[in-house]
């Protein structure tokens, strides 16, 4: 693949990450001007960048996009649900064809016209001033490509830890030179030069290895809206600590059990906004995600304000599936019960729908966590929420050669 189109999927796939985030943050704050002006930046150069790579049906896509974002932008059209959900859609699509792209070279047979209508559907009607305006928008400068910030990211990097091994490798020329011309000062200020380079280099080596966890949660806003719509609900989500960083290999690991408890969270553990109300509670509904490092682990809590779990509904449960008797559900402390969430097949959904409620999650959830070294915990407030908390092991470059 041309290196050229190589580094523009590159850097679209995290534009359109950065693009998901800002629309689901724009619909719950339809006023901000900087986040809008943002969202319209990232798909002009988007759409600019096709243009000049040839890539039509991208270009035509982001094109239909952008003219509605500059309606949004001059105030002609409301910022509202029918307007992001076309938006969004907008997103999927443009990294279908990416994917596509990377895959065979090329753009897909579908031109997604009825996206580009839909999107143009909702564009404002145009009169004489709209036709001036749609003037100027064919007159944009079109820009080439920028690295990707991640390339650059590895770039500087790796520059950073060339440099540390060059360092590295005069210090230890000095240290084993002719002992004759060295003093033990001398000596011992080569030796602590060594500490630090080799402690840079250690970390710079860490670094390549970690993402922040940001990079992992950056699907879930997206994800929750469409969830909450679907269910009728009202969810706020709040995401702590996107900064701390966690091994890569581990992240992929965690993606889907996170994944996972956040539609469990939305679907079963938030209640409805009238049975919120009825119980002296917001409408809206809470679900919170923070990330901390605590020592030499990375501590990630998934919280939420619904009901909890009932610890006698679990021991009913427990029975009726047969995982244990009447006589052993009874003498279940209400934390041992809570542990059967763990089993196999269990769930306490009243029905299976098409998000959760089969028996199959929480025991894969565990599986995973525990294979890359972490452990789950739960806390549970009857009534009140829950919170999953994982515990996972910081990342290590090896350990420093010990002292003779």
């Amino acid at each position: 693949m041309d290196e050229t189109v190589a580094e523009f999927l590159l850097e679209s796939a995290e534009n359109l990450d950065r693009l998901e985030l800002d629309l689901v943050d724009l619909e719950r704050r339809p006023g901000d001007a900087q986040r809008l002006a943002s969202i319209f930046r990232t798909v002009h150069t988007i759409k600019g960048t096709c243009g000049f790579l040839g890539f039509d049906t991208l270009a035509a896509v982001s094109h239909a996009g952008e003219s509605l974002l500059v309606d949004l932008r001059e105030g002609l059209r409301d910022v509202d649900h029918e307007v992001v959900t076309a938006l969004l859609s907008m997103v999927d699509a443009l990294r279908r064809v990416l994917g596509h792209i990377e895959a065979s070279g090329v753009e897909p047979a579908d031109d997604y016209a009825g996206l580009i209508a839909t999107l143009s559907t909702l564009t404002a009607p145009k009169g004489s001033e709209g036709r001036d305006r749609h003037e100027r928008r064919t007159r944009d400068d079109r820009r080439t490509p920028s690295a990707g910030a991640t390339v650059r990211v590895e770039v500087d990097m790796l520059h950073r830890m060339a440099a540390l091994v060059d360092e590295l490798v005069g210090a230890h020329k000095q240290l084993v030179g002719p002992a004759a011309s060295r003093s033990e000062q001398a000596r011992a200020e080569i030796a602590k030069r060594l500490d630090r380079v080799t402690a840079d280099l250690q970390a710079c080596v860490i670094q390549t290895r970690t993402q922040a966890v940001g990079r992992i949660w950056a699907q879930f806003p997206r994800l929750v809206r469409d969830l909450a719509a679907q269910l009728g609900k009202q969810v706020e989500l709040q995401m702590d600590g996107q900064e701390t960083r966690v091994d890569r290999a581990i992240s992929e690991a965690i993606r889907d059990p996170l994944t996972h408890m956040v539609r469990n969270a939305v679907d079963h553990g938030l209640e409805q906004p009238g049975v919120r109300l009825a119980a002296g509670k917001p409408a809206v509904g809470r679900l919170r995600l923070l990330a901390c490092q605590e020592g030499g682990h990375v501590r990630i809590d998934v919280s939420d304000d619904g009901a909890g779990i009932d610890p006698t509904r679990v021991r009913a449960t427990a029975v009726s599936r047969g995982i244990a008797s009447a006589e052993q559900a009874a003498r279940l402390s209400d934390r041992d019960a809570l542990a059967l969430v763990f089993q196999p097949g269990f769930s306490t959904a009243e029905q299976v729908t098409s998000l959760s409620g089969r028996g199959v999650g929480m025991d894969v959830v565990r599986t995973n966590i525990e294979r890359v070294g972490g452990r789950i915990d739960v806390e549970n407030r009857v009534g009140a929420g829950l919170t999953f908390r994982i515990t996972i092991p910081l990342p290590a470059a090896g350990p420093l050669a010990e002292d003779p």
